[in-house]
């Protein structure tokens, strides 16, 4: 029956190559892997809380929170405490990537689980694959309780090497049982592909080392002439894991690299190394929340640069940007440390802080006088400053309306100075 059916589609003799099976193994493991990856597209992905919902729950327990509070505390990274960048990269790459990889983990150890209890009518294979299938459901479980929960990074990664140790080990027991070595070349797979999704090479290392063992044992438990080889094969692959992981670090560290670069660029301004105007209201909401708690206010100074535009056409505009460099630094020593300093226009300065707002002529003297003492406008048009001040709640105003009524101070200063 076979030999007809061969002859319907193709002949005999190309259905016995060598090179048919190798093709035949490709389809069928390409079959595997879009499977799984259906598996993880049908998976339930958590749905974000509703805000009232959350409200509601939380009065429950005597927590309130008002529905409008206009500076807001930025969301805290609970998943990791390291400052590095390149862990933070490394760090949210397992974090995404890793509970995909148990659902195509689990999803494929269901499925060749599955076909085998269906192809074969061996007692104790069977057993086996009820095992096996087992474990595929309970990895695919395991990835939907890592979505839903908030389980540490170094946690979430132990348990995507301990996944793959514990399939390693069943296609062992599956090889051993079945008397064929056939089963061991899916744990070249593991070993390749799973150190990349791990991002550390603690539990990639301590993985790839237990499967091999395991994969060598095996291989030598079992009769069959492929001993040397499947042992050559699996450290070769064993090495290509580590190598690809070695390959994604270098990877993920390099744009690790660039979002600093491009962060810096966006939230520091290069004429006075001073904050963008984009980079101040950024940390706002977090200065607003630090104030929120010490029940204090928040403080905005406007400072502008008197007649620039005139020095720039002047003198030039290099000139200008000095200008503009000497003023960010007598700011810097003439402001309370940790006050946020910000070139907010092209002329102009923002400071913000907690407090309440100094005195905005004693200031600006304070800081015209550590401009004079520089000599830096030594025979050009004298360096002056307009300075104007405001604070308030950081529950009841906003930050752009402090700017707005600092700003308009500085003109009055500016008017009140061209009168005298």
């Amino acid at each position: 029956m076979n030999d007809v059916v061969g002859g319907l589609l193709l002949p005999q003799s190309v259905l016995s190559s060598t090179w048919f099976s190798v093709l035949a193994t490709v389809v069928a493991f390409n079959t595997l892997v879009y499977i799984g990856l259906t598996l993880s597209k049908l998976a339930p992905l958590p749905k974000p809380a509703r805000t009232a919902s959350v409200r509601r729950w939380l009065g429950k327990f005597g927590i309130t929170i008002d529905e409008e509070v206009a500076m807001k505390a930025l969301p805290e990274t609970t998943w990791t405490e390291s400052d590095d960048p390149h862990e933070l990269m490394r760090t949210t790459v397992a974090k995404r990537y890793i509970p995909t990889g148990l659902i195509v983990l689990g999803g494929l150890t269901t499925v060749l689980s599955l076909i085998t209890l269906a192809t074969d009518d061996s007692g104790d294979r069977q057993l086996v694959e009820l095992a096996g299938l087992a474990l595929g459901l309970a990895v695919l479980i395991a990835s939907q309780v890592v979505i839903r929960s908030s389980i540490s990074v170094a946690g979430l990664r132990w348990l995507w090497s301990v996944s793959n140790i514990l399939v390693a080990a069943a296609l062992i027991v599956d090889s051993v049982y079945s008397g064929n070595q056939s089963p061991l070349s899916y744990l070249l797979i593991l070993l390749v592909g799973f150190p990349s999704l791990t991002m550390a090479w603690y539990p990639s290392v301590v993985g790839s080392c237990l499967i091999l063992a395991g994969l060598i044992g095996g291989a030598w438990g079992i009769s069959g002439g492929e001993d040397y080889r499947i042992a050559f094969v699996s450290v070769v692959a064993a090495f290509a894991g580590l190598g690809l992981l070695r390959l994604r670090l270098l990877a993920v560290d390099s744009l690790a690299d660039e979002t600093v670069a491009a962060n810096a660029l966006a939230t520091t301004d290069l004429a006075t190394s001073m904050l963008t105007r984009n980079g101040l209201q950024t940390l706002m909401p977090a200065l607003g929340g630090i104030a929120d708690r010490m029940e204090s206010n928040v403080c905005v100074i406007y400072l502008e640069i008197d007649q620039l535009g005139e020095a720039n056409k002047k003198y030039g505009i290099d000139y200008g940007n000095s200008v503009l460099k000497i003023v960010a630094e007598a700011i810097a020593v003439n402001v309370r440390s940790g006050d946020l300093v910000a070139r907010y226009a092209g002329d102009a300065f923002v400071i913000a802080g907690l407090g309440d707002k100094p005195d905005a002529h004693s200031l600006s003297d304070r800081i015209e006088a550590t401009i004079a003492s520089s000599g830096h406008a030594l025979g050009r048009i004298p360096i002056r400053t307009n300075v104007g001040t405001a604070a308030g709640s950081a529950t009841s105003e906003t930050f752009e309306a402090l700017v707005r009524e600092a700003k308009a101070a500085s003109k009055s200063a500016r008017g009140i100075a061209g009168h005298s």
